[in-house]
């Protein structure tokens, strides 16, 4: 069986296009509109723009590297802080039964 790659997935939602208008963009990482623009104006956005016109429109390759490198990051690590009840009870459990 093949397996379908982030790209290709990223194409098939696109339409097909290879440069991605902001709005279909946000609608691809699951952002608001703004949010990509706030960030863009910060210069904290991991994608650059291609300024065309007006309008800011985003590759499809650079689309799906992100994606493709922000679950490779997200690797399940808690931030620091005191532990939920339920890892608590399992550390517990887990203490009692070794």
């Amino acid at each position: 069986m093949q397996q379908i790659s982030t790209l290709d997935l990223v194409l098939r939602s696109s339409g097909g296009a290879l440069l991605v208008p902001l709005k279909k963009t946000a609608d691809i990482l699951g952002l608001e509109p703004q949010t990509i623009r706030n960030r863009l104006c910060a210069k904290t956005f991991e994608l650059v723009p291609v300024r065309i016109g007006r309008m800011n429109y985003f590759k499809i390759a650079d689309i799906a590297s992100l994606i493709d490198s922000t679950v490779a990051i997200s690797g399940g690590k808690r931030k620091p802080g005191r532990p939920r009840k339920s890892e608590a009870q399992r550390a517990s459990l887990h203490q009692r039964g070794a």
